[in-house]
């Protein structure tokens, strides 16, 4: 069946030593064309000099390139190892004119750095010296990203070029500032008290309980024993229980979890959500999605992660942490929210902190019908307790040392 659709034109642009990525990001963008063109009307076309682009005489081939293919796309993504490309005369190599052309220009510029192991003497030094320096070079509306094998960078780009869709729908829809009147469409993110389970709004205060034991306190703890009669009844008995315990506990108490509730006010249902939230880095704290695994007196205990899938109303749906140089981003999507219904969303994050901070959280919100992305701040203000008890008082209190 024919339909009606925006075509979003994407530039791959490499040097000769990663043809795999190349096909990569093409398999992807064709597996996003499968999957969503009908129903949200966005066809995406992989460009490429290979198949775009025929010579003409009198020109400068990458010239060529340039007006027929480079000047027509929305965005470029761009892949780099251990080259940088041949050079045309005005730059470095081609592909550093194709990306610096589109960069200037203000479209989306995604550069990929492979961090593969290569032998030293296969690489040619002086391409090598011009890549660092390149790498160093930024542009407004650039992403850059490094992976360590195909397999890395097949699900970053998966990930990170939805979010590059979303942007160009949103541009290309801009329509000015944002109407927030209840007859538009719109959501609304909040954070969940984690004590009362109740919307709190923009900005929370957490308690983290921190416990600090000395070396002492820690020698104290006697190994865990059972009654002689009940040994033949376990195949392992762990002798360090209590003392796992008291990590345990230790840790679990300086995490604070964190969730958000959603709410649609509009009048139609809202699809395709994707929340985008970064937060920057500062000493005294993480932010994870690990929980600690409680030990068992026949066994050990074990950090686990939970699952990044949970089931929401519609569908399944997705929550991901992710530490990048400077910043932690939390990526959430969800499939559909009908109109006047809230949702909280099932599993959180942790933050674990021993210090007194003030953390703001930069939050873009997309959705299949907003020309532009809902831009938000949040405050979460860190205020550890200081706990003062030794272990022993500690597993007595909880009941796990009598």
């Amino acid at each position: 069946m024919a339909f009606n659709a925006r075509v979003f034109r994407i530039f791959i642009a490499s040097p000769s030593d990663v043809k795999e990525e190349r096909d990569v990001i093409s398999r992807v963008i064709q597996e996003w064309n499968d999957l969503h063109s009908f129903d949200r009307k966005v066809v995406l076309l992989p460009l490429r000099w290979e198949t775009h682009s025929a010579p003409e005489l009198g020109k400068r081939p990458q010239e060529l390139i340039n007006l027929e293919i480079v000047d027509h796309a929305d965005m470029a993504v761009g892949v780099f190892w251990t080259r940088i490309g041949t050079p045309t005369g005005g730059f470095d190599s081609g592909t550093i004119e194709e990306i610096d052309r589109i960069g200037k220009a203000d479209k989306l510029v995604m550069c990929y750095f492979s961090k593969a192991k290569v032998e030293i003497d296969s690489i040619d030094l002086e391409q090598y010296a011009k890549l660092k320096e390149f790498k160093k070079k930024t542009y407004k509306n650039g992403l850059v990203e490094q992976y360590a094998n195909i397999v890395e960078f097949r699900d970053l780009f998966v990930k990170q070029l939805e979010i590059k869709i979303r942007t160009l729908i949103a541009k290309d829809g801009e329509t000015g500032s944002q109407d927030s009147t209840p007859s538009k469409p719109r959501l609304e993110l909040g954070i969940i008290d984690p004590i009362s389970k109740e919307n709190i709004g923009d900005k929370i205060i957490i308690n983290p309980r921190m416990l600090s034991f000395t070396k002492s306190d820690i020698e104290a703890i006697p190994d865990y024993e059972i009654e002689e009669k009940k040994k033949d009844l376990f195949f392992r008995v762990n002798r360090d229980y209590y003392r796992q315990y008291v990590e345990y506990i230790r840790e679990e108490w300086a995490k604070t979890p964190i969730q958000f509730s959603l709410y649609n006010p509009s009048p139609i249902a809202i699809r395709d959500i994707f929340i985008d939230i970064q937060v920057k880095k500062l000493e005294g704290f993480i932010i994870t999605r690990k929980i600690s695994k409680k030990p068992e007196a026949n066994s050990s205990g074990l950090s686990i992660d939970l699952g990044e899938n949970f089931e929401g109303l519609i569908g399944v749906n997705t929550l991901h942490v992710q530490e990048k140089e400077d910043y932690y981003q939390i990526q959430i999507s969800y499939s559909a929210l009908q109109p006047q219904r809230s949702i909280q969303f099932s599993y959180p994050f942790f933050i674990e902190s021993s210090k007194k901070l003030a953390l703001e959280l930069n939050v873009n919100i997309y959705a299949d019908c907003f020309p532009k992305p809902f831009t938000k701040e949040m405050t979460i203000n860190i205020e550890p307790n200081k706990i003062k008890h030794t272990p022993i008082e500690i597993l007595k209190e909880l009941e796990i040392f009598k």
